[in-house]
């Protein structure tokens, strides 16, 4: 069976084990992958680049640091207020 184009992962820091087959993946294949999550150190672990969407709007697209250091810089911070349609998007090659 051909290897996924690009793998979607929703929150999968709650799976240790996939986490774990996430990150060999990456290593091994050089897999492509979207990560949706709210664990800001777990993006910047593994993400090349990272998209930060607010009220189902594109803040900003870039590297993993600069994100989260512009998220933080917001009046909501994540977990206060933060809705289902905000969060960080992260993209791995």
């Amino acid at each position: 069976m051909p290897e996924p184009f690009i793998l979607i992962l929703d929150d999968p820091v709650v799976k240790p084990d996939l986490v774990r087959s996430i990150l060999r993946s990456r290593e091994e294949l050089g897999q492509t992958y979207l990560v949706i999550s709210h664990d800001h150190e777990f993006i910047k672990a593994i993400c090349d680049r990272v998209m930060l969407i607010r009220e189902g709007k594109v803040i900003s697209i870039g590297d993993p640091d600069e994100i989260v250091r512009l998220f933080n810089e917001l009046e909501t911070p994540m977990g206060a207020g933060a809705t289902d349609t905000e969060g960080f998007y992260g993209f791995g090659e």
